[in-house]
């Protein structure tokens, strides 16, 4: 009996006197785990938590807002018009950049043709009567857009990552047209179908140039960009008649805009989960 009690006592006490003496081994299993620990893993239970890092790649969104002025043949037609931009980018480590873009334009310069398309519906005073026998209330616009794919690039400046040059080439489809509105829906000679013939709907393949500066720190709030930007489209009249000549446009167009664009990044950052480990 004394036998079996010493012999259960040994082993009781032994792990206490085992890890309550310090020693090469308890000293070189805590050096381990504080090294394990600062890197990240340890033997033992475990949490996950979340922490930063930046991916090689990275979706990169914008939106802008640009000031063009018509050159070309569309300088018949338009003056000066403004466009809000939106673009979706995949950016890869190297600063290249690929994706797509929406510009819709629009204005209220009109020049040239576009202030003569009522002329001859026109009375001596230069009004045009309504259903009701009155002076019809209207006014022409500028509309359009831009749609397109585009590849670009973004070029350090210097030794500070965040100063960029930023250059983009788009090809896409542009469209634009004489938009005509009347207050009180009344002026059913110049609504409807009837405003086919007069608003020029012209559209055709164009490629857009953008050359500017870009500041794109990481995981910064203040992400921008302006540059100066160019299209260049090869349109047609797309409608059958216009009710003013009286002839159809059938003429290869050479449409061209010259203008400043700025807007503003919206980076989209992959975030990496690591396991912590700690050893108690």
């Amino acid at each position: 009996m004394n036998n079996k009690i010493l012999v259960i006592f040994f082993f009781t006490l032994l792990p206490l006197i085992t890890f309550s003496q310090p020693g090469k081994g308890r000293g070189k299993h805590r050096k381990q785990r504080e090294q394990y620990i600062q890197t990240g893993y340890a033997s033992g239970d475990s949490t996950t938590v979340k922490k930063k890092f930046l991916h090689s790649n990275i979706l990169l969104f914008s939106g802008g807002i640009g000031e063009d002025y018509a050159l070309c043949d569309l300088s018949e037609r338009f003056g000066f018009n403004t466009n809000l931009n939106l673009s979706f980018h995949y950016y890869t480590h190297k600063g290249f950049l690929f994706g797509l873009e929406f510009n819709y334009i629009f204005g209220r310069d009109l020049r040239g043709e576009s202030l003569h398309l009522f002329d001859h519906i026109k009375t001596a005073n230069g009004q045009i009567i309504n259903m009701y026998g009155e002076y019809s209330q209207y006014y022409l616009a500028e509309r359009g857009f831009f749609a397109g794919l585009k590849t670009g690039y973004l070029r350090k400046i210097g030794k500070n990552k965040a100063h960029k040059i930023f250059s983009t080439l788009s090809a896409g489809f542009l469209q634009h047209k004489i938009f005509i509105s009347v207050d009180g829906n009344n002026t059913p000679q110049i609504q409807g179908e009837y405003a086919k013939g007069y608003d020029r709907l012209t559209n055709g393949w164009a490629s857009k140039l953008f050359v500017g500066y870009a500041y794109l720190p990481v995981y910064s709030p203040i992400n921008f960009y302006a540059g100066l930007e160019f299209y260049y489209a090869h349109t047609y009249n797309r409608r059958a008649l216009n009710f003013d000549t009286g002839l159809q446009e059938t003429a290869p167009r050479n449409d061209c805009l010259i203008g400043i664009n700025a807007g503003w990044f919206i980076p989209i950052y992959k975030r990496d989960v690591k396991k912590y480990y700690y050893v108690y």
